[in-house]
Formats: C-alpha cells, sequence, structure tokens
C-alpha cells in the first residue's frame, strides 16, 4: 500500500455559542472494503483554531 494522499479531516463543534474547530493533515493511504473506507495514518499534526 503506497502512501500517495494528502488526507486532511477538519473536525468543528460548537458549546455555548463558541465554535472551535481541529483540523489534522496528514499523508496516507486510502482502502475501501464494500460500503466502508479506511484511511490508516501513521503520523498526525493537529492544529487548533477558534472560530468566531
Amino acid at each position: 500500500m503506497q502512501e500517495n494522499y494528502l488526507i486532511s479531516i477538519l473536525g468543528r463543534q460548537q458549546v455555548d455559542g463558541e465554535t472551535g474547530e481541529v483540523q489534522v493533515t496528514t499523508l496516507g493511504s486510502y482502502v475501501k472494503k464494500e460500503k466502508i473506507v479506511i484511511l490508516p495514518i501513521k503520523n498526525m499534526t493537529a492544529k487548533r483554531t477558534e472560530s468566531r
């Protein structure tokens, strides 16, 4: 399996009127088995930002 995909995942949540975001970007692989998508990830770098 070759790591030839740049995978970026953005998570956002809102609590008590405040919104926070976490973004993870890494190189990885993409595997699809029937209706399931698998993203095996070795290393992650997280960047937290606050939206207003």
